[in-house]
């Protein structure tokens, strides 16, 4: 029998055994003379027989077979396998071992931060599965439920209430939430019950909204405090003016006056911060002015106070664009109310209907606040729905008195996607421990590879022929 029958007979039988026993037989057969191997695949069967194949470099096989490509891709993911345990590899590398190893390898690498790098965007399980494991925070909503990681769906929507101003999630069950979060819980619980509010919590601006309705009445300081201190306080003036818009509507004359004091007094106080609240606050003292009390609307004086003497109050330039603009309108309004001494013109009508400025589904507000009130309060409400259509329609010669200057400083915050999502945990490992099959994928694969370089070197062809074979993209252990 010639060498060359031999050879093609021995490589053919190697197909038939386990792939690193294989290699080892080949190893043998080849320092027996046979040549099955070239070289470099003779380096490499000794490498991978001695479970170090980090220890040679590699020639470039770009102008190699199809089968032959694969084999070198199988090997290269056995050494990247090898060298993730003990030093970083380049992203792309750490991608493709997450695609081709069982997950239970893969998710002893993550265990183990041998894995870092964010894995590539991608659809499927186990591509969200990793995300999962290495980068929650990339994850969005649709991706949760297709996961069916109920802990993370629970965690987002905590988050979201609360960004929504929506304490009310605080007396729920929140358990199953992780300690980063239930902590915040209960900062923000101890702030409720305390009536005070830390630094810590005012910094975070996504919970304005749930801190106001938490501690409504807080202490703050607007010298020291120029960010949390006047948005709540800005924002208890207008509450407590449309408190006694709503005391009125029911019939409630001396909780309608006691808040329109309140508003007065905390007016006049906060009026002397030289800043936007400051100008928020000599616009609701002069609103509250304007609308008057058992001896009648003060327009001269509401006039007076929006123009403060220089040096005595707020800086006017300082005021953005829109509540510049609007504060003139005001001032105007004023103007016209003054040589109008007996005009019964109602001031704000939204801020009687309890809405903002503007509001687009006043009518709704108008609707349900009828069907609850008297005569006398449906009929407060009927002219404040009137009021509305003929400045909407152009037929009122005076708009509506704004309140606030600039609504949008004075907003809700809110919170944006990244909010929501940040701090969240890694999945919890879902797969158990790999098996020793598990375990020796990367060999084995790179084992069958060299074989099928034994088997390409003699003229037989691959098996099997697809290429593919050495890069999986479903490996063992997927589901």
């Amino acid at each position: 029998m010639s060498a060359d029958v031999l050879a093609r007979a021995v490589a053919s039988t190697m197909r038939t055994l386990p792939p690193v026993r294989a290699v080892g037989l080949l190893r043998q057969v080849h320092g027996s003379g046979l040549c099955l191997l070239t070289p470099r695949l003779t380096v490499r069967a000794q490498a991978l027989l001695d479970k170090k194949p980090n220890r040679i470099s590699d020639m470039d096989d770009s102008d190699a077979a199809p089968s032959v490509l694969a084999a070198e891709e199988a090997w290269w993911l056995y050494r990247d396998a090898e060298r993730v345990e003990y030093s970083k590899i380049p992203a792309e590398r750490e991608h493709a071992l997450a695609v081709a190893l069982p997950l239970p390898v893969v998710d002893d690498l993550i265990d183990r931060r041998r894995l870092v790098h964010r894995p590539l965007p991608g659809s499927g399980q186990r591509a969200l599965y990793i995300r999962a494991r290495l980068a929650p925070t990339d994850l969005d909503q649709e991706d949760l439920e297709e996961l069916g990681w109920e802990g993370e769906l629970a965690r987002r929507q905590f988050r979201s209430r609360l960004a929504v101003g929506d304490s009310s999630v605080l007396q729920e069950d929140l358990h199953s939430l992780p300690p980063t979060d239930r902590e915040l819980a209960a900062a923000l619980t101890k702030a409720r019950q305390s009536g005070q509010i830390p630094p810590a919590l005012q910094d975070q601006k996504w919970l304005w909204g749930a801190l106001e309705k938490l501690v409504p009445q807080a202490a703050v300081n607007v010298r020291r405090d120029r960010t949390f201190g006047p948005w709540l306080l800005v924002r208890r003036l207008q509450r407590a003016v449309r408190m006694a818009h709503r005391a009125s509507l029911y019939g409630d004359s001396k909780k309608h006056q006691a808040l329109m004091r309140t508003a007065l007094n905390e007016a006049s106080v906060l009026a002397t911060a030289w800043s936007d609240a400051g100008w928020e606050a000599l616009n609701i003292l002069a609103y509250v002015q304007a609308v008057g009390g058992p001896d009648g609307p003060r327009y001269t004086d509401a006039l007076d106070t929006l123009m403060p003497q220089p040096g005595k109050g707020p800086r006017e330039d300082r005021l953005a664009g829109g509540a510049r603009r609007r504060l003139d309108e005001n001032r105007n309004i004023l103007r016209a109310l003054i040589r109008r001494p007996d005009s019964s013109h109602l001031l704000n009508p939204y801020l009687v209907l309890g809405i903002p400025d503007d509001a687009e589904d006043w009518k709704d507000h108008w609707r349900q606040l009828r069907r609850s009130l008297n005569d006398d309060g449906e009929a407060q409400v009927n002219e404040a729905k009137d009021a509305i259509e003929r400045f909407q329609r152009g037929r009122s010669e005076i708009p509506p008195f704004s309140v606030p200057l600039a609504p949008e400083k004075w907003a809700l915050p809110g919170a944006d996607e990244s909010v929501i999502r940040r701090g969240g945990a890694p999945m919890p490992r879902q797969t158990p421990q790999p098996d020793a099959d598990e375990q020796e994928f990367a060999r084995a694969e790179a084992a069958r590879g060299i074989v099928c370089n034994a088997c390409h070197n003699v003229g037989l062809p691959a098996e099997p022929e697809d290429p593919e074979h050495f890069v999986p993209e479903s490996s063992p252990s997927d589901q």
